[in-house]
């Protein structure tokens, strides 16, 4: 698996044999892919399901995604910082000028 940023877009590449053979390492599940293609294009339909709404607040792949990459960040201390908001709502406004 390799991301790489394009155009504004993180890409996300997964190797299609990773994802066929990883099926099989799922302890009291094992399974086997019996139709490639039709088990490819459902991962590739399905993988990020944000719902017709676009709701990034519902409990979606994408919101799991994102809550693990920044989790990560956080740990690494590669640009993420956890926001006092209590502090930042209690802030007055500065003076317009």
């Amino acid at each position: 698996m390799k991301a790489y940023r394009s155009n504004g877009n993180l890409v996300i590449e997964i190797s299609e044999d990773a994802l066929c053979d990883g099926t099989l390492q799922i302890p009291g599940n094992e399974c086997k892919v019996t139709d490639r293609e039709t088990y490819l294009n459902h991962v590739a339909d399905n993988i990020i399901d944000i719902g017709e709404t676009g709701d990034f607040n519902s409990c979606s792949s994408l919101t799991r995604l994102i809550d693990e990459c920044v989790q990560h960040a956080l740990d690494c201390g590669a640009g993420v910082e956890v926001e006092d908001w209590h502090n930042v709502q209690n802030q007055t406004p500065p003076p317009k000028a």
